[in-house]
């Protein structure tokens, strides 16, 4: 799991950095350096707004994607709904170099298109994480993802002034995109590799509840009968046992 979240957030990272910057310079012809005031500020600074009008896109539908997404994980289980979601996103990447030039709304569209493999990003893995993990170390797992999250923001951080050497300032914003399509896939190919089955829940004990039985004068034969369990011994069960044990799709 945890190598699949390196090349997954590796590969997302382009999309953040760069996306923005592709629709105002490569898309639109624009360039943020120039002075302000010029021909080339005015379309990279329309180019951005445009690309704002795509993030807008690309969170009302993760919103509605992801409200949806229990019946399409129930329906479809999970490593087909997330290998489908990877080879989307590596399409995604593929369609930025499709958008033809001045076509800043078709751009803030393929923004849009993001927001399904961003969905089943968000929920999936990290539902894995917490069901397969033994229940009291959930915490360590979990947490223990933030380094693969952490580690390729580094990487994408350093990578920028490699790509404008090797491929030139015009070209490295295209080519750090194509960069992540290829990513995707190396996260596509791990898909198969994660582990789906849940840990064993721990089975929560019957609450006792001790009565006097009847006949008993002396008051001292008492039987234990079960009853319904508190909020709170509820609630530790369901951690005991995992919140996600119960779900039918994760498998």
């Amino acid at each position: 799991g945890g190598v699949f979240h390196f090349f997954s957030w590796w590969c997302w990272f382009h999309h953040t950095v760069f996306i923005a910057v592709w629709v105002g310079k490569v898309v639109n012809q624009g360039n943020g350096g120039a002075p302000v005031g010029s021909e080339e500020y005015i379309r990279y600074e329309r180019g951005i707004k445009a690309a704002s009008l795509g993030f807008v896109l690309f969170a009302v539908l993760t919103g509605l994607i992801s409200m949806a997404l229990p019946r399409i994980l129930k329906r479809f289980k999970t490593r087909p709904t997330l290998a489908v979601a990877q080879i989307f996103l590596a399409g995604c990447y593929g369609l930025t170099f499709a958008v033809p030039r001045r076509q800043v709304y078709g751009a803030a569209v393929v923004i849009g298109l993001f927001a399904l493999p961003w969905a089943v990003f968000l929920v999936v893995p990290w539902a894995l994480i917490a069901q397969m993990a033994p229940p009291d170390k959930r915490g360590l797992y979990l947490g223990s993802l933030n380094i693969f999250a952490c580690v390729p923001q580094v990487l994408v951080a350093l990578s920028g002034p490699v790509l404008v050497r090797i491929f030139g300032e015009d070209r490295a914003t295209q080519a750090a995109l194509g960069f992540g399509a290829i990513l995707a896939l190396v996260s596509l190919l791990l898909v198969p590799g994660l582990i789906t089955k849940s840990h064993p829940p721990v089975a929560a004990p019957l609450v006792g509840e001790r009565v006097r039985l009847e006949g008993d004068e002396g008051g001292k034969a008492v039987a234990a009968t079960p009853s319904r369990r508190s909020e709170e011994e509820e609630e530790r069960a369901a951690f005991a046992g995992g919140m996600t044990s119960g779900l039918p799709y994760l498998d």
